[in-house]
This record gives C-alpha cells, structure tokens and sequence, in this order.
C-alpha cells in the first residue's frame, strides 16, 4: 500500500514536470528535445512518437484543395494577393484547375508541428513554390492549410486511387433525450496522395501509404493520452467522453452494473439451494437404507 502510494506521488510529480517543460517548449519540440539529450529516460510510447514523428514530416504529398478543409492560416500579405495566387496559378503536368482557377492537385508537404498560436501538435500542409514562366516562381496554391491533430478521427485510405482522406472526429451529443437529431456527417480536413520526388505524377507505393497510415495513428494515440494526462478538452462532450460519459450517462451504467450484480447473485443463489436439495435429497435415501439394513440385522440376530 506504501509502495502504490508512493509510485502514484511519483508519477503525478512526473506528470507535473512535464506538463511544465511541455508549455514552455511545446509538445512536438517537447518530444524531440526529450529523445535527443534524455534517451535513456525517454518512455516506449513517446520513441514510438519521435519515430513516426521524424518519418512523417517533410512527407511529400499532393494536396487535393478541393476536398480539404480552408484553414485560417493564410498569408498575411492579404486576401487580394491570395486571390491573385488563385486565379495566376501555374498549371501543373498532372493537375487540373477549376472553374475558378483553383487547381485539383497541387505539390506540397505534409508537417507535424506546434501550433504557432495554441502550441498544440497541429497537421501543417506548406505548398510547394513552382516555377510560374522562365524565372519567377511562386507556391502552388495562394494559401496553407493547418489544424490541430486532435481533430483527427480516422485515417481512410481507397486502394483503388490511392487517396488518403483524413477525417474528423464524429461529432458528439451529450443530450440525452430520444428525439436527438441524426448526426451531421464527418467532415473531410485533408485529402492527399503520397507521391515521390515532389512530382505529382509519380505515386508512392501501397506499402508506403500504409508505412504513413501507421505512423499518423501513433502519433494521433499519443497526442490523445498526453491529452488526457494534461486534462486538455476542447468541449464538455470531449471531456465526458474521456471521463467515461456525462452525469446520466455514468449512472446509466451503475444502475447496469448492479443489476447484472444483482441477477448473478441471485443465479448463484438458486444454485446453491438446488445443489442443497440433491444433497439433502441423497442424504434421506441413506438414512433409510441404514435402518433398514439395521433392522434386518436386528432380526437376523
């Protein structure tokens, strides 16, 4: 009992020094940091993040804009240069632009950094700069598209194309009425296709998308245990989630749990008396042969 206590005041010092160190450096600088000058401290789940980590970034991918998320992040120079982008866009070898100038597949990287504002582990996507004539070069697309990996829910990959679509998480209702509307569908943040070389026309291998699906979701399971081990929750829906459901929803599951308590009781119970009945039973049936065969005896004397 000294022992438990003593390792649970250990781990929430731990616990609390980390959390400090990771606000002053940021989680993903945090990790780095951390496997580079303290390997031999560094816990299993957090080398198995640094791996995937350093194994995604810098991931050569073509965006699809189109069915992506518009994220805030744009260039600070202003709308009316954004809009200048769009439009004066280079058209690429295996690409195809919209009606308004935007292209379907622009070259880019895929990054995992902290968040410049919130200094959480976000999804960067950085377009690549292309060449626009002999000399001038410009990015692919007028704009960047970043969000936090928190977001992410699933990873959906189509055999047949190749596309990777990284989704959000299914909206959660902590109202617990039974006339609850249905679900709104799960958005689509990113979509995107491994290539090689930052060429869009040369595809990455199936083995490769499934090497870069593997490593996404370690770092996604990561960031939700060091978020929980933070207590960072972006809604109250998030946080009952985390915490095994809302009020009504944990009593829900008592009143399940002692029931069923209850019912095995109660199985256990007619068990017993069953098993007492036989024996009770079997043991008259011994009695009265005992008699009998003392009363033969009697009268044999």
């Amino acid at each position: 009992s000294d022992h438990h206590e003593l390792d649970q005041r250990s781990a929430k010092r731990q616990n609390a020094f980390t959390t400090i160190i990771t606000m002053s450096l940021g989680p993903i600088l945090y990790l780095r940091w951390f496997g580079t000058f303290l390997p031999c401290l560094e816990k299993d789940e957090d080398k198995n993040a640094r791996q995937s980590l350093n194994a995604l970034n810098g991931t050569g991918i073509a965006w699809y804009p189109k069915g992506s998320e518009h994220s805030s992040s744009v260039n600070n120079i202003g709308a009316n240069v954004v809009n200048f982008f769009k439009t004066a866009i280079a058209r690429q070898p295996s690409g195809s632009e919209g009606e308004n100038g935007e292209p379907d597949c622009v070259p880019a990287s895929f990054i995992i950094r902290d968040s410049p504002e919130s200094e959480r582990p976000e999804i960067f996507i950085d377009p690549s700069i292309v060449k626009v004539g002999r000399r001038k070069k410009q990015p692919s697309v007028g704009y960047k598209l970043n969000f936090h990996l928190s977001r992410v829910g699933q990873v959906d990959v189509n055999p047949n194309t190749g596309l990777v679509r990284i989704m959000a998480k299914k909206p959660r209702s902590s109202n617990t009425d039974d006339d609850v509307p249905p679900q709104e569908a799960t958005k689509c943040l990113l979509t995107l296709a491994l290539i090689k070389n930052n060429d869009i026309s040369v595809p990455s291998s199936a083995d490769e998308r499934d090497s870069f699906v593997h490593h996404l979701l370690v770092l996604m399971e990561w960031e939700r245990q060091r978020r929980i081990a933070a207590d960072e929750y972006d809604t109250i829906a998030e946080q009952e989630a985390a915490e095994g459901g809302n009020y009504l929803t944990q009593k829900a599951k008592k009143a399940s749990h002692f029931a069923k308590r209850e019912l095995e009781m109660q199985t256990s119970k007619r068990n017993r008396e069953s098993r007492k009945a036989k024996l009770v039973a079997d043991g008259g049936g011994m009695k009265y042969t005992a008699l009998a065969m003392m009363k033969n005896a009697e009268n044999a004397a």
